[in-house]
This record gives C-alpha cells, sequence and structure tokens, in this order.
C-alpha cells in the first residue's frame, strides 16, 4: 500500500500487475526523496553530512562511498534498500527476459537478465524461486527431473501388428496398388508456354590439333613454347568421356562428403592421376557419349557398384557401348543432358548446376543444341 493507491486485492489480475509496477517505481521515487530531504533533516539534528560537505568532496549526497565514509549509516541503508529493490525483481528486466537466478552467487544475490525460455524450473532458474508467466507465458512448472524409465515400465505395448489387406479393399480388386499409376500434369514454364515433353540438350565435340603454322616467325615462336598446353579444334569428333561429378567435389554446392565414388563408379569411369610415381584414382567422370552404355559395369541394376562389379576388366570404353539398337547413329557421338518434364524445380536446378560444376562446356565444345 501507498498514499494514494487503495488496497488492490479486489481488481482484476491484469489491473494489479499494472498498479504494482506503478507502485515499484513511486517507491523508488520515495526512497529518493527521503534519501536526500530526510537525510538534510537528520543532518540537522544529530550534525550528519550536508550537501555542501558533498560539493566540497565531489561526491554525490546519496553515493554509498560518501555515506559510508560519513558514517550516515541510515541513509546507506536506505540506499542499499533500493537498490536492492530494483535488482531483486523480475521488472527490470525488458520484455522476453527474466530474472534468472545463474548470476546470484557472484554479482551479490542479485541475479542476471536471461533469455525466457532458459526459466523451466521455478525453484532453480528464478531468482525468487518462481518464473514470471506475465513476462514469460510458457516458462515455468517444469519437473526438476523426468525419469523416462517410468514411462515405460510394465508396458506391454507391441511394435509389431497383423492386419488383413482386406479389411480396407473388397478381395476382388486384387493386390492393393502402393504406387499410384502414373498420370502425366500440365507443367507450366510461362502463361503462355507449357511442357510438352523432356528437354534434351545435345553437344558436339571436336578432337584437338596442333594449330596451324603461321608465316610469322614470332607467331611460330609462340605457339612452339606452348605447344604441350594450347591446342586447336579439329574437324574429327570426339567422343571421349570428359568432366567430372561435382557431387563428389568440395566447391560446389551440390558436394556430399557422404557419398563415397567406389559405391557408385567403377575404376574404369574415374580419373587418374599420378602422384609421386604412382598412380591414383580420383573424381569420378562427368559426361559420357550417347553411345555408352552407362550401366554396363552395374550388371544387377540396383544402382550401386560392388567389387565384383568393380573388378569388371575392360580394354577400352569401347567394350562399354549399348546394343547397336538402342543408338540414334547420328546422334552417338553427342552428349546429351535429359531434363524429364516431371522434374522438380530444385531437381532441375542441380542438374544445371552438375552441368556448370562439372564443366559441360569447355574449350573442346564445338555445338550445344
Amino acid at each position: 500500500w501507498l498514499p494514494g493507491h487503495p488496497v488492490s486485492g479486489a481488481l482484476p489480475v491484469r489491473d494489479r500487475c499494472i498498479l504494482w509496477t506503478q507502485a515499484h517505481e513511486r517507491l523508488a521515487g520515495y526512497l529518493s526523496d527521503i534519501l536526500v530531504d530526510g537525510g538534510e533533516r537528520h543532518r540537522q539534528h544529530v550534525g550528519g553530512p550536508s550537501a555542501g560537505d558533498a560539493a566540497s568532496s565531489g561526491a554525490s549526497l546519496s553515493s554509498p562511498d560518501f555515506l559510508a565514509r560519513h558514517g550516515n549509516q541510515h541513509q546507506l541503508q536506505l540506499l542499499l534498500l533500493q537498490g536492492r529493490q530494483r535488482s531483486e525483481t523480475c521488472y527490470d528486466c525488458d520484455a522476453g527476459l527474466f530474472c534468472s537466478d545463474k548470476g546470484s552467487s557472484s554479482s551479490g544475490g542479485t541475479g542476471i537478465c536471461d533469455l525466457c525460455s532458459f526459466c523451466k524450473v521455478d525453484a532453480r532458474d528464478a531468482i525468487d524461486g518462481r518464473c514470471p508467466t506475465i513476462k514469460c507465458p510458457t516458462s515455468g512448472h517444469f519437473p526438476a527431473c523426468v525419469d523416462a524409465e517410468k514411462l515405460t515400465s510394465g508396458s506391454s505395448c507391441s511394435s509389431d501388428f497383423s492386419f488383413s489387406v482386406w479389411e480396407h479393399s473388397d478381395e476382388s480388386e486384387g493386390p492393393p496398388k502402393i504406387v499410384p499409376p502414373f498420370s502425366p500434369k500440365s507443367r507450366e514454364i510461362s502463361p503462355y508456354n507449357r511442357i510438352v515433353g523432356a528437354i534434351v540438350i545435345s553437344q558436339r565435340r571436336m578432337k584437338p590439333e596442333d594449330c596451324r603454322q603461321s608465316e610469322n616467325k614470332r607467331v611460330r615462336g609462340y605457339r612452339e613454347s606452348v605447344k604441350a598446353i594450347v591446342t586447336c579444334p579439329s574437324t574429327t569428333l570426339d567422343d571421349s568421356p570428359y568432366g567430372y561429378d561435382p557431387t563428389f567435389m568440395s566447391f560446389s554446392s551440390i558436394y556430399n562428403p557422404k557419398l563415397d565414388p567406389e559405391n557408385f563408379y567403377p575404376p574404369w569411369e574415374r580419373h587418374v592421376i599420378e602422384a609421386q610415381g604412382a598412380k591414383e584414382l580420383s573424381t569420378p567422370i562427368g559426361f559420357f557419349p550417347h553411345k555408352y552404355d552407362t550401366n554396363f559395369f552395374d550388371l544387377d541394376k540396383d544402382g550401386f557398384i560392388s567389387q565384383e562389379e568393380a573388378a569388371i576388366n575392360v580394354s577400352s570404353f569401347k567394350q562399354a557401348y549399348k546394343d547397336p539398337k538402342y543408338i540414334l547413329p547420328s546422334e552417338e557421338d553427342t552428349f546429351k543432358l535429359y531434363f524429364d518434364e516431371r522434374l522438380t524445380q530444385m531437381l532441375a536446378q542441380n542438374m544445371i548446376q552438375f552441368a556448370q560444376d562439372g564443366s559441360y562446356i569447355d574449350s573442346r565444345t564445338e555445338e550445344v543444341r
């Protein structure tokens, strides 16, 4: 109760909380007035320090250091009471924070403001043993310890259940269809364009050859010096597999460190590097010509390469060509990217990223259509 405020027991909870906040601020103001005005009157009777004494010493009349030096214990106790009232209540913390008990041992019992989500067990987390549900509505009321064994002790529930599929359909309809049949849906790429089939990108590549000689001796000298690294395109189509699978390259956004290339590529479909005189398998090759059978080594067609399948020995890529009936003669040396019309946007973007990071287009590219 404060002067001018009636007892608030009959008010609603929300009004009482607002009134208590106002009363707390009013109390702090009263204590400040008592320290200055009351202290000055008390000094006149008992010979305590004055405001002039404080000014001459360069300190505030109500500072704890000044009061302690001049022995005015009454004012000092009131000042400490004011600090205790303002520190140990949750009203000093901003919205979304509560007065935590974590810092009470190091801050003299005043606590620290912490996130509401950390106030779970009232007696353990809050400085006054109670999480402030007004400022933190979802805090508190959690048990100090939960024994999970008590929740499962004596449980006789089985993890396996038997049922008949005919409880949900008629036996005359035959076995239930786990995967529904495919029904094509309209794929729009703009208000006036519809995808009616897959998108196929084809590339033709040319084998490199030495650049033509020039009559200028300086040009001839330059070409001779860079002969090992600079070549010119020929008129002969190049059907050699090339590029990289960026799924196994750490710089790529589609890199997956959980995958091992040994499980998807035989040694014949991987680049080989030489290190200190020894040859080592490196990144898998990314792109193969249309006539190449990418499932040649996957005998059981399960999508993985076993050790037995990886041990298949071939002398050249020609041994892994498709059956001629599956090869288009005019396209046998082209390198194709096939975008199924059923692809999601994310899968299509991953395929484009695969082509970019795997160097689908390079210096030997002659044509892309």
